[in-house]
């Protein structure tokens, strides 16, 4: 009798809509309607020695209509949480992000389906370099390992699952971590398009310990100057590039005639070579004036003076080849003792 009377003296506003299911209102930000309509806690019971929790999530299908769907998790084993009470504290925290206020209909999507969408639609924005060691470490470790699960069910001890998985193979700690950054960046892309996603939480997670570094290849000066002697040119100026001035290979097989002062001996590093594309180099520092020896100088105008005019645009030239410094390089021939150190050592002297 109290609510009848309640109901009647107080006014309802006008924008306000009263419906079997409760009452909603507008969006703060003038889109859909952010009010929940209805409260759950979900179904909790007692199966075998554990405590399942069955409830209710609104999601959006691929035509882009609302469907309720039921989820299903375990709470915990009866062991843990011996009370049905004990067991409803945590369920409740489960369900607790479908009665927020500000909740949603999402997409959902598994890792795999996922990935595939990345790795088609995000991955060409990284630079080309980037964006292939991302797609492979999505292909090759994150599919596998977690592609049957939903990207909200990413969380807890499923993040775990790939750190076992590629420490079990053999994989070291700095793989293991470019793999889950590359899991961190699909997760966040995925809440970004308003799918169903968890974020990742590297606080939880149990990464192997430090390994023992090795000790770092390098050329004596003296190798360093006999594969330089050895290579033909223009791979001997590239390779006199890493080794005086300590260059990465892209900047060197990059490097082009209107970066170079030769009468003032200046280099400027502004540019990067990948597989025949033209980038910008690694990183902001790596953009740079570096002195030429004098040793160099005389090599470039020597080189500069054998070239066609017209032609010399830049040092190195095209090669078809889709790794042309790695082809170029031939170690054995000048250090016999040498010929498992790669092309990129030749800039550690």
């Amino acid at each position: 009798m109290k609510s009848e009377e309640f109901a009647s003296e107080t006014p309802v506003p006008g924008w306000c809509k009263i419906s079997a299911s409760g009452i909603s209102g507008p969006s703060l930000t003038g889109g859909q309607d952010l009010a929940r309509r209805r409260y759950q806690r979900g179904a909790l019971r007692r199966e075998g020695q554990n405590w399942i929790l069955r409830w209710r999530e609104d999601v959006l299908n691929k035509s882009g209509a609302v469907v309720r769907v039921e989820r299903r998790a375990r709470v915990g084993t009866t062991k843990d949480l011996l009370t049905k009470a004990l067991a409803r504290r945590v369920a409740d925290r489960m369900v607790e992000h479908v009665n927020e206020p500000n909740y949603m209909p999402g997409k959902v999507a598994t890792v795999r389906e996922f990935s595939e969408t990345y790795r088609a639609n995000v991955c060409p924005t990284f630079k080309p370099s980037t964006c292939e060691s991302t797609r492979s470490l999505c292909r090759i470790y994150i599919e596998p390992v977690l592609g049957p699960y939903r990207l909200d069910q990413v969380k807890g001890e499923v993040p775990q699952l790939l750190v076992n998985d590629l420490r079990h193979r053999g994989l070291s700690r700095k793989t293991i971590l470019n793999a889950l950054s590359a899991l961190a960046s699909l997760l966040r892309v995925a809440r970004d398009w308003n799918y169903m996603a968890a974020e990742l939480d590297w606080q939880k997670l149990r990464l192997p310990v430090e390994e023992l570094q090795k000790p770092q290849r390098y050329f004596t000066p003296d190798e360093s100057q006999r594969i330089i002697d050895a290579a033909p040119e223009p791979w001997n100026i590239c390779f006199a590039f890493m080794a005086y001035l300590g260059l990465r290979t892209g900047e060197a097989v990059g490097v082009a005639w209107e970066h170079m002062d030769l009468d003032a001996g200046v280099l400027r590093i502004r540019q990067s070579n990948w597989r025949g594309k033209l980038l910008t180099v690694k990183s902001k520092s790596s953009v740079r004036d570096l002195p030429l020896p004098q040793v160099l100088v005389e090599m470039l105008k020597d080189y500069r003076i054998s070239l066609v005019l017209g032609d010399h645009v830049r040092v190195t030239l095209e090669y078809p080849q889709p790794r042309p410094c790695r082809n170029a390089w031939n170690p054995p021939r000048a250090i016999p003792n040498r010929s498992r150190i790669g092309c990129r050592m030749s800039r550690r002297t």
